[in-house]
């Protein structure tokens, strides 16, 4: 064979052709054979050459001579050809059997036993390559299912984390500050927002995070701009995508979201969407995590709502909205302290609707109740950020005014009457009123550094302002006793 044909058999991975030889197995039979009547010539020479004729005796003789001479000429010839090759061919395949992947037969001559040497090399090969290609495959997968385990470790302890911490929150305020921050560690490749629901049919946002976090004022979608609201389902949708793409995150089209709305037994609480450029971010993986986030801030809300719904009610007055006498007497106390520490005024201003038993007579309950409630408003309206304004009990109303001195209360106090006074009051188109009230005025420290005691001076104040006629305001007059001073 010419050098050029066999390179093209070695490119072209065509086995090279070997050489027939006369050292096969059936030459070597051949051979045994001859051999093995080699001894039966020698001895029918020997006789003829001695000139002997055959006896019986001889001849049994020369049979077992024959035949013990055939087999040991067969079994040294045969031990050495084929059973000691074929025991080191056996002793190579349970090496390989046992793992050891480099073991490889020796190749002597080109026989069939050669042939088959041969064929195990290559075969042992084959599979020390196939293994260490599973070997590598197998580390690959380990590899990478480690590394999916661990982000998902990762996400369940973001998700709880985020769980406690909305839990541990005191108001919706505080509860997006935190999704906020979570979401940019569960999907930072996206953008979105934390809506929860508002009036008029709408959810507003609490949260936002990514390019939107940016973003100035307060978003507001309608239930009719978001099909997850409005089927509430999440719904995914793509530029190519079949699914209609929602308003509120259109605003390029590039982009891929998904919705998910926050329910609770029914109930829709809010809604979380997220919108990204590449949708490979919002995969099957990421849509169940969005998933799971969105069920634990489902809960976590509804949790914190309910405690915000039972916190206003304990603190709250059903009727008017104001604060009630608990939370006033607790917020008393506080500022008492508070004012003592930092050297401050503060002053209590108490409120009582003029005649409202004979109101209540003439035009019913109700018509009552609808006066609490305005005056009420009045009170919510014309109080500072930092002041309460409480429903004392019945009639009566009370505003703590911090860091306000007496003539500042004063001021207040007849914004207060005015405003009650300017009331304009129909129920069944029948006019109710006038409505007018009486206020009294006490300050700390210049009437007393005792909170029980302001609140008697302040009711003594507003006596003094009924008996004087009522629709006015009276500032206490009795000043301040020290405490180691004479009664």
């Amino acid at each position: 064979m010419t050098v050029r044909k066999l390179l093209l058999n070695v490119a072209e991975g065509r086995p090279e052709p070997r050489p027939r030889s006369f050292g096969g197995i059936r030459a070597r039979l051949f051979l045994l054979v001859l051999l093995a009547l080699l001894p039966v010539v020698l001895l029918f020479g020997y006789f003829i050459a001695q000139q002997r004729h055959f006896v019986l005796e001889d001849g049994v003789v020369a049979f077992f001579v024959v035949i013990a001479s055939s087999l040991a000429v067969v079994w040294l010839v045969g031990s050495h050809l084929f059973v000691a090759r074929l025991k080191s061919l056996a002793a190579v395949a349970e090496r390989l059997n046992t793992g050891d992947l480099a073991a490889r037969a020796e190749i002597a001559g080109g026989d069939e036993i050669a042939q088959v040497a041969r064929s195990f090399n290559s075969m042992a090969a084959s599979l020390a390559a196939r293994i260490e290609d599973q070997r590598r495959v197998a580390a690959e997968l380990s590899e990478r299912v480690n590394k999916l385990v661990a982000a998902r470790t990762e996400e369940v302890e973001l998700l709880n984390h985020m769980g406690e911490m909305i839990q541990a929150s005191t108001n919706l305020e505080e509860a997006g500050a935190v999704v906020g921050r979570f979401m940019t560690r569960l999907f930072p490749a996206t953008e979105g927002a934390l809506l929860i629901s508002a009036p008029a049919n709408a959810v507003s946002s609490i949260a936002r995070w990514g390019e939107r976090a940016g973003a100035q004022g307060v978003e507001t979608i309608g239930h009719d701009d978001c099909w997850a609201l409005r089927r509430g389902q999440p719904h995914f949708a793509t530029p190519q995508g079949m699914n209609p793409r929602c308003p509120h995150v259109e605003r390029t089209a590039l982009e891929t979201s998904y919705c998910v709305p926050l329910v609770v037994q029914g109930e829709v609480l809010g809604l979380f969407y997220l919108v990204s450029r590449e949708a490979a971010e919002l995969g099957d993986v990421k849509q169940r995590l969005a998933l799971d986030v969105g069920e634990k801030m489902a809960l976590a809300l509804g949790n914190l709502k309910l405690r915000e719904t039972l916190r206003h009610q304990s603190i709250r007055d059903g009727l008017t909205g104001l604060y009630n006498r608990r939370h006033m007497e607790a917020m008393l106390l506080r500022e008492s302290s508070r004012a003592k520490r930092s050297s401050r005024p503060f002053s209590l201003i108490m409120v009582d609707i003029d005649h409202f038993k004979r109101l209540n007579d003439t035009h019913g309950h109700q018509a009552g109740d609808d006066v609490l409630v305005q005056v009420g408003k009045v009170l919510a309206n014309r109080v500072r950020g930092s002041d309460f304004a409480c429903r004392y009990g019945g009639e009566e109303f009370a505003i703590l005014l911090p860091e306000t001195d007496a003539a500042g209360a004063l001021a207040m106090a007849e914004q207060v009457r005015a405003g009650v006074a300017a009331m304009k009051i129909v129920r069944g188109g029948e006019p109710i009123g006038p409505v007018t009230v009486s206020a009294g005025v006490a300050a700390f420290p210049a009437h007393s550094d005792q909170p029980d005691e302001l609140v008697k001076l302040a009711d003594a104040g507003l006596y003094q302002a009924k008996q004087a006629g009522r629709n006015r305001v009276v500032v206490a007059s009795r000043p301040a006793e020290a405490k180691t001073g004479t009664a």
